[in-house]
C-alpha cells in the first residue's frame, strides 16, 4: 500500500523499460483485433501531436492495446516510458489490468482506493479517475514522472472525467514531452478533438455482423406474454374477491363526510383506515368520491395531511377531476396548493405507475393494439423483469450456443432478476448459470464471468450499464436492453442515483454491438420510442450537482483562477448558478472559507467516498464519538432510499406505517433508517434477512449497498488515521457516545445546515430559509407523526412552549409548497450549537420595542433558576435566530466556540488524543443537549449505539439459494388500476359493528389490529433497553464548568426560536 491510500507513489523520472516477452498464446488475438491496422498510425500521431484522440467501439482494442503499443516502441528506441491509463472505475481498472498481465507479464500495477500492486519503477499503471485527481492534488509535480497518460471511456462524459479534461487544457503546455491519448467510443468524438484543438481523429472501426433486431411490440407477439400472464382483477396488490362486506357503511362514511364535514366523521374515517378496517382510496359505489375528495371540499387541511401519511392516491379522478380540482371548484386554495404539491411528488414516484382507465382488452390486430394492451397493465419506466424472465425461456429455445448479456437499470434491479431465476418453479433455473456485472463486484467473482458455462447450461449475465462500453464479450449470442439507466457509476464519490432514465440512441447501438454473428438483441422499448431517444448521452457535469467537483477542481485549478471561470472553459460547461450554487454549499459546511479557498476541513473530505456533506457529518461524528450510529445513518443516504414505496395504495399504507414503527413518537426519519438497518443486520445473523426486509418492505439490494459502503468508508477511516487499532482513536472509544440520540442528531445538524427548517405556531407550517411553506414526504414518519396527533402538528407530542427545529437532508420544489425529505426534530439548543461555521462567531442583537414586539415574549420567558432582566437575540445567519437572557447567550456562545475549537482539531488531526479538559466540554454539551430534549418532551430512543456484527463483505454478493416461497419480487414495472366503485376486502376482515359504531363506543375492543412488526422482527428485540448511565459531574479537573446552574426548570427550554424576516411575507 502507498503511504497515502488512493493515490499513486511514482518516482519523479519514467523508468526505461527492461526486456520483456510477448505470450505467445495471445499473438494471433493480438494481431487479430482491428485495432492493431492502426498500431503504427497511433505511434506516428504520438510522435507530432501532444494529443491523440482514439475512437472505436466496444471489442476492438483500443483500451488494453494502446499502452502496449507505447511500451514496444519504447522498448524498441531504448527510451523511458511511464503511462497512467485512466478508468472511470475500479472494475474496469481490473478488467483491463487482467488482460494485459496475460499477455504481457508483471510490468504492470494499478491503483484504486484502497488497493494497489506495482512498485514505483512500474512503467504502466491502471488507476481511477479518483486515485489520479487525487494524486495531482497532492503532490502537482506528479505529471513530470508520466510520459503517456490514457483516459478511456471518455464518451461516458462523467463529471470527473471532464474535470480531468479541463486540467489537462490548462496543464499541457507546461508538460511539452507529456503525451494524451483519449480513447472513446464512436459517440461524437468530433466535440473532444475541437476541446483541444486536434483536427485528426483515428477511428477503428468494427466489423458489423448481421444481427437480427426485435423491439417490444415484436416481442409481445413472438413470446405471446400478455395473454400468458394472470391479469390483475380489481386493485393491484389487494387479495380478495369482490363482496357486498360493508360497501354500503363505507358508502354511508363517505357521502356523511361529503355533507357533513364535521371533523368527527373525517376522524372515524381515518381511524378505520390506520386500523386495517377500511381502504385509503374507497370509492364510494356510485359516485366514485373518494375521504380525499371530501376533504378537499371541505378545505380539511389537516386531514388531507393524515390521508396521505396513510398511502391515499391524490391522482385518482371521478369525471376526470382530481381532489386537487375539487379544491379549486370549492375555492379551497391552501388545500389545492397542498395537494397539487403531493400530486406532483407522488406521480414522479409511485404516480406514473398508476392506471385510471379500465383495462384493455388484449388484441393482437395491430403492433399498437398490442402496446396499448401492454402499457395499460405495466409502467414503461420500469424494467418488466416478468418480460424478461419470459425473453429469457423463448431464447432456451435456440440451438446456438453462447452467453446472454441482460442489461438493467442498475444492482437493484440486477439482484431482484437474480433471485426471480433462482427461485423459478420452472426449468429456467436449472438451464442458465447466472453471474451479476456492476461496480460492486470483487474481482475473483469479476474472473468467473468469463469462465466457460458447463456443457448443459447457458451462461446469462445480468449487468447494470458498467457492461455497455467498458467491458468486452468474446461470446454473447443475446443480448437483452432494458433501454433504461439509473446513473453511471464512478469510483470518485457516491451519491444518491437520480431517477430510472432513458438511454441515448447512441448507447442502445452500443448495446447491439455486444452480438455475435447471427445473433439477437431485444430492445424491451418500441421502435418509436428509440426514435424518439436524443443522440448522445447528455454530460453529467451539466445536470448532476457540482459540490463534490468543485471541491476537487479548488484543489487542483490554478490560485487565480475562478471556478465559474474554469467551469465555462470545460467542453459542455454547467449552469453558472449550479456552480455558484456549489460554492455557497461548500463554504457552508467549511470546506470553503469566505474566499472560496479550501479549508483543513475540505482538504480530509476528498478522502471520503461520500458527497461533502455527508463526508462532514461522519468527520463530526468521529469528535463527538458516535461513529457507528452515524456511519450508517449516512450510508443510507448516500443510496437508494432502503424503503419500498408500492403501488397499491393499502399496501404502500402498511409499508409507511411499518417504516412508522421502527421510530414511533421519535419524530425523526434518520432514526427509522438506523433501525431498519439493525433490523436486517439482525436478521442476516440469524439467516432470515430477506424475510426481515420482505416484512418490513425494505429492499435487499439497497440494504446490502449500504453495507458495502459502510465497510468501504471504515477502510477509508482507517487510511486517513482517523480510526486506529489502538488508543483514543479506537472503535471503542470512537462509540463512547454511541447510545446518545442527541449527539447524533448534533452530528447530523453540522453536516446538513443550512437544511433547517422552523415549526410556526400561527399557522402550523413548516418554514424553511427561502421558502414560507413546506411539508414534509408523504413518507415521512412526522407526517405520520402528525396525523396521529389529528392535525395539532408534529410538535404536539413535544412541549407547545418552543419551536422545534427540523434538519432534512434535502427539498424538492412541487408547486406553492416544497417538500422536505429525511427529517428530524432537533432542540434550538442543537441548532445554536452545532449550525453553522465552525469557529465562527455567534452575532448578538439586542431586543427592542421595534422588532416585532418580541418584548413581551421576553418578559414572559421565566426559564431560568434565578430572574434576568436583559435578552438578546443570538442570530446563527439570516434565517435562525433566538431570544436568549444575555447571561445565558453569554455562557452559549463561550460553549460553542470552546467546544468548536475542540471539533476543529480532531478534524485536522486524524487520530489526535483528547485532554481531559477537552472531554469535559464534550460531555457537558452531551449533557446540555439531553437536558434540553427532555424539557422539550422529546422522547429517547433505546439501542441507537448497537454495536455492528461481523459480516462479511464477500457473503453479500453471493449468489442465494432460494425457494419460491421466499421470493418477494416489489413489482415497480406493475401497474396499479384503482378498484371499482363500492369495491371492499372479503367480508370476513370486517367487524360491521365496529364500522358502524361511533368513535370511542364499546365496540372499538373488536376492531382489526393494524398489520405490526410480528414478534420476530419486533425492533424492540433488536434495540434493547440500554444501560443506566451515571449522572455526570460537569465539573472537570483542569476546565471549570463552562454552562454553570443552566440546566433548564420546570421543564421549560434555555431559548425561544426566533425568526424575523418572515413577519412581513406572512
Amino acid at each position: 500500500m502507498n503511504r497515502i491510500a488512493g493515490r499513486l507513489n511514482l518516482s519523479d523520472k519514467p523508468p526505461y523499460i527492461p526486456l520483456f516477452g510477448e505470450s505467445a498464446v495471445f499473438v494471433h488475438h493480438r494481431r487479430n483485433l482491428p485495432i492493431f491496422k492502426y498500431r503504427q498510425e497511433i505511434l506516428n500521431q504520438l510522435e507530432c501531436q501532444q494529443v491523440v484522440v482514439i475512437a472505436g467501439n466496444v471489442g476492438c482494442g483500443k483500451t488494453t492495446q494502446v499502452p502496449q503499443y507505447i511500451l514496444e516502441n519504447a522498448y524498441e528506441k531504448k527510451g523511458a516510458c511511464r503511462i497512467i491509463s485512466i478508468q472511470p472505475r475500479r472494475l474496469s481498472v481490473h478488467a483491463a489490468l487482467d488482460r494485459v498481465i496475460a499477455e504481457r507479464g508483471k510490468l504492470v500495477g494499478h491503483q484504486t482506493r484502497l488497493e494497489s500492486k506495482g512498485t514505483v519503477n512500474c512503467p504502466l499503471i491502471f488507476c481511477t479517475t479518483g486515485v489520479f485527481l487525487r494524486s495531482l492534488i497532492e503532490n502537482d509535480r506528479c505529471l513530470k514522472g508520466i510520459t503517456h497518460v490514457i483516459i478511456d471511456q471518455v464518451h461516458e462524459r462523467d463529471r470527473f472525467t471532464d474535470l480531468l479534461l479541463g486540467v489537462f487544457r490548462l496543464r499541457l503546455s507546461q508538460y511539452p514531452d507529456l503525451r494524451l491519448i483519449l480513447l472513446s467510443a464512436d459517440m461524437a468524438p468530433h466535440a473532444l478533438a475541437n476541446y483541444f484543438h486536434q483536427e485528426k481523429i483515428i477511428r477503428v472501426p468494427v466489423s458489423s455482423t448481421p444481427v437480427s433486431q426485435l423491439f417490444l411490440e415484436d416481442i409481445l407477439t413472438c413470446t405471446k406474454f400478455l395473454s400468458k400472464q394472470k391479469l390483475l382483477t380489481g386493485a393491484g396488490g389487494v387479495k380478495g374477491e369482490l363482496t357486498l362486506g360493508p360497501a354500503n357503511v363505507f358508502d354511508d362514511l363517505i357521502t356523511e363526510a361529503w355533507y357533513n364535514g364535521s371533523d368527527l366523521i373525517f376522524l372515524h374515517i381515518m381511524k378505520l383506515v390506520r386500523d386495517g378496517a377500511m381502504p385509503i382510496d374507497y370509492q364510494h359505489s356510485q359516485t366514485g368520491i373518494t375521504v380525499l375528495m371530501a376533504c378537499a371540499n371541505h378545505g380539511k387541511l389537516d386531514i388531507v395531511k393524515m390521508a396521505i401519511s396513510l398511502g391515499a392516491d391524490p391522482t385518482l379522478q371521478v369525471k376526470g377531476m382530481t381532489s386537487y380540482d375539487l379544491a379549486n371548484e370549492f375555492a379551497r386554495p391552501e388545500v389545492a396548493d397542498l395537494l397539487l404539491s403531493y400530486s406532483q411528488v407522488f406521480y414522479n414516484e409511485v404516480g406514473n405507475n398508476v392506471v385510471i382507465q379500465e383495462p384493455l382488452t388484449v388484441n393482437y390486430n395491430s403492433p399498437d393494439d398490442v402496446l396499448k394492451s401492454f402499457y395499460a397493465k405495466y409502467s414503461q419506466d420500469h424494467a418488466n423483469l416478468d418480460l424478461i424472465i419470459e425473453v429469457l425461456n423463448y431464447v432456451q429455445g435456440y440451438s446456438q450456443p453462447g452467453t446472454i448479456l441482460v442489461l438493467l437499470p442498475a444492482y437493484s434491479e440486477v439482484v431482484e432478476l437474480r433471485d426471480m431465476i433462482i427461485a423459478s418453479t420452472s426449468s429456467l433455473k436449472n438451464k442458465l448459470e447466472v453471474h451479476t456485472l456492476h461496480g460492486h463486484l470483487f474481482p475473483n467473482d469479476f474472473k468467473k464471468i468469463f469462465c466457460p458455462a458447463p456443457a448443459d447450461k447457458r451462461k446469462v449475465i445480468l449487468s447494470t450499464n458498467i457492461a455497455e462500453t467498458s467491458i468486452s464479450f468474446d461470446d454473447v449470442i443475446c443480448v437483452i436492453d432494458s433501454g433504461l439507466f439509473r446513473d453511471r457509476e464512478n469510483d470518485v464519490v457516491f451519491t444518491n442515483p437520480k431517477k430510472t432514465q432513458w438511454i441515448s440512441k447512441a448507447s442502445a447501438a452500443q448495446r447491439v454491438m455486444h452480438v455475435r454473428n447471427g445473433g439477437i438483441v431485444f430492445h424491451l422499448y418500441p421502435r418509436s420510442t428509440l426514435d424518439g431517444l436524443q443522440e448522445y448521452p447528455v454530460p453529467e457535469i451539466t445536470r448532476d450537482p457540482l459540490i463534490d467537483v468543485c471541491l476537487f477542481a479548488r484543489l487542483i485549478i490554478p490560485e487565480d483562477m475562478r471556478l465559474p471561470q474554469f467551469f465555462c472553459s470545460l467542453p459542455d460547461g454547467p449552469p453558472t448558478t449550479a456552480v455558484h450554487q456549489a460554492i455557497e454549499i461548500l463554504e457552508s459546511i467549511d470546506a470553503f472559507d469566505s474566499q472560496s479557498k479550501v479549508t483543513d476541513v475540505g482538504l480530509r473530505l476528498i478522502d471520503l467516498s461520500v458527497e461533502p456533506r455527508l463526508g462532514k457529518i461522519l468527520l463530526v461524528s468521529v469528535g463527538l464519538r458516535c461513529l457507528d450510529p452515524v456511519l450508517t445513518i449516512i450510508c443510507c443516504l448516500a443510496r437508494d432510499d432502503p424503503f419500498i414505496t408500492p403501488v397499491s395504495p393499502d399496501e404502500r399504507k402498511v409499508a409507511i406505517m411499518r417504516r412508522y414503527d421502527l421510530a414511533p413518537d421519535y419524530l425523526s426519519d434518520h432514526l427509522a433508517l438506523l433501525r431498519a438497518y439493525h433490523l436486517w443486520e439482525k436478521g442476516n445473523d440469524e439467516g432470515r434477512k430477506r424475510q426481515v426486509c420482505q416484512e418490513n418492505y425494505l429492499s435487499v439490494a439497497n440494504i446490502e449497498l449500504v453495507f458495502l459502503l459502510r465497510v468501504l468508508l471504515v477502510g477509508e477511516l482507517r487510511a486517513s488515521g482517523y480510526v486506529r487499532s489502538r488508543g483514543s482513536a479506537d472503535i471503542r472509544n470512537l462509540n463512547i457516545h454511541s447510545e446518545s440520540w442527541t449527539a447524533i442528531k448534533a452530528a447530523l445538524t453540522s453536516g446538513l445546515y443550512p437544511n433547517l427548517a422552523r415549526y410556526s405556531p400561527t399557522d402550523g407550517g413548516i418554514i424553511t430559509q427561502n421558502e414560507t411553506r413546506s411539508q414534509f414526504h408523504f413518507t415521512s414518519t412526522l407526517l405520520v407523526q402528525e396525523g396521529r396527533n389529528n392535525g395539532l402538528g408534529f410538535v404536539a407530542a413535544s412541549s407547545a412552549d418552543s419551536l422545534p427545529w427540523v434538519i432534512f437532508e434535502d427539498q424538492q420544489r412541487a408547486g406553492q409548497f416544497t417538500v422536505l425529505r429525511c427529517c428530524s426534530v432537533v432542540t434550538p439548543i442543537t441548532a445554536l450549537l452545532f449550525a453553522g461555521h465552525l469557529g465562527s462567531e455567534i452575532q448578538t442583537v439586542q431586543l427592542n420595542q421595534d422588532i416585532l414586539g418580541l418584548n413581551r415574549v421576553a418578559k414572559s420567558n421565566k426559564r431560568l433558576s434565578r430572574p434576568r432582566k436583559h435578552f438578546v437575540i443570538l442570530k446563527i445567519d439570516e434565517f435562525i435566530g433566538f431570544v436568549v437572557d444575555s447571561y445565558v447567550a453569554q455562557l452559549i456562545m463561550n460553549t460553542r466556540k470552546k467546544f468548536q475549537t475542540i471539533l476543529a482539531k480532531c478534524i485536522r488531526e486524524p487520530g489526535r488524543n483528547c485532554s481531559v479538559g477537552e472531554d469535559g466540554v464534550l460531555r457537558t454539551v452531551l449533557s446540555l443537549l439531553s437536558s434540553e430534549e427532555m424539557a422539550m418532551q422529546v422522547p429517547q430512543p433505546s439501542g441507537v449505539g448497537r454495536r455492528p456484527t461481523n459480516v462479511s463483505a464477500d457473503s453479500m454478493l453471493v449468489t442465494p439459494e432460494l425457494k419460491p416461497e421466499e421470493l418477494y419480487p416489489i413489482r415497480r414495472y406493475m401497474a396499479y388500476t384503482p378498484p371499482p366503485k363500492g369495491y371492499s376486502y372479503e367480508s370476513h376482515e370486517y367487524n360491521n359493528s365496529f364500522v358502524t359504531s361511533g368513535m370511542g363506543s364499546t365496540a372499538s375492543k373488536n376492531r382489526i389490529k393494524p398489520n405490526r412488526l410480528n414478534k420476530t422482527t419486533d425492533y424492540r428485540e433488536v434495540f434493547p433497553n440500554p444501560t443506566p448511565v451515571p449522572s455526570m459531574n460537569l465539573s472537570f479537573q483542569g476546565m471549570p464548568s463552562v454552562m454553570p446552574n443552566v440546566t433548564p426548570v420546570r421543564g421549560r427550554p434555555l431559548c425561544k426560536s426566533y425568526s424575523y424576516n418572515y413577519s412581513e411575507g406572512n
